[in-house]
């Protein structure tokens, strides 16, 4: 994890992330930390999850042709990085939440 908190504090330093960015960012590796020190295992992630991934079986059916190995929750944080990209002046923490949900 060390690597991660190196990189935040680039993006912050570099201007790319703010003081309170920065702060939610050190919040999301300081939770990744605590459940790899419970335990946590790594899992098979998609990391971009999409329509084109997506087929209308029963149950539904998630292809992926290039999964990797890594904590489970990165694909909550990357669909949550993608939901900010996409409408950063529109989207809330309360948007954040629905997603975790």
């Amino acid at each position: 994890m060390q690597t991660a908190e190196k990189k935040a504090k680039k993006l912050l330093t570099d201007g790319i992330y703010d003081a309170v960015r920065y702060q939610k960012v050190q919040k999301a590796i300081n939770i990744v930390q605590e459940d790899l020190k419970k335990g946590q295992k790594p899992s098979l992630i998609h990391q971009d999850l999409g329509k084109r991934n997506i087929f209308p079986t029963k149950p539904i059916t998630i292809f992926d042709p290039n999964p990797e190995i890594n904590h489970p929750l990165l694909d909550v944080a990357t669909s949550i990085g993608k939901l900010r990209a996409r409408l950063p002046s529109e989207s809330s923490e309360a948007d954040e939440k629905k997603i975790i949900e």
